[in-house]
């Protein structure tokens, strides 16, 4: 369906798997329960992407459309290491395919960003703060650990302070 209507999809999907006409390991279970999480994702339900293709999985243990969904479920969960571990497993398969490559690509990008520090947090400003804004919170925080301000403090909390 791409009238982007994913409410529709989603509810489409899922009377086409309650026809339950189908064999218990057919391809096409794979395929609507697959197609059934890219709709979820599209509409931010990521528990429920994620079931679907689990059940995709458990159908077709393959279906490349399943791992990407899967892939993307972990990612806006937060979990991307285990999604780059999954992504390259799958990239052994399909070394050349462009939607794979994309979102391991994504997954390791995320897991080293995770690894950076965030100097919005540490400011407590939020991302799309204005030049202003952060000015403004970076001489509040130099105020808070001045040296001079912790000058009666013991040598651990020097160090503290200095690192």
């Amino acid at each position: 369906i791409n009238t982007r209507q994913f409410g529709t999809a989603v509810t489409l999907y899922s009377e086409a798997l309650a026809a339950d006409t189908y064999p218990k390991k057919a391809p096409i279970l794979a395929s609507l329960y697959s197609q059934r999480a890219a709709a979820h994702l599209r509409l931010g339900q990521h528990e429920n992407a994620f079931k679907d293709c689990e059940n995709a999985l458990k159908v077709r243990d393959d279906c490349k459309d399943a791992w990407v969904s899967r892939a993307e479920c972990l990612v806006a969960k937060g979990r991307a290491e285990e999604a780059r571990s999954e992504m390259t497993e799958l990239l052994k398969m399909y070394e050349h395919d462009t939607l794979v490559n994309h979102w391991f690509t994504k997954a390791d990008f995320e897991v080293r960003k995770k690894k950076r520090i965030d100097y919005y947090s540490e400011l407590h400003v939020s991302q799309i703060a204005t030049e202003g804004e952060v000015k403004m919170a970076y001489r509040a925080r130099a105020l808070e650990w001045h040296p001079d301000k912790h000058a009666g403090a013991d040598d651990a909390q020097k160090a503290l302070v200095e690192a």
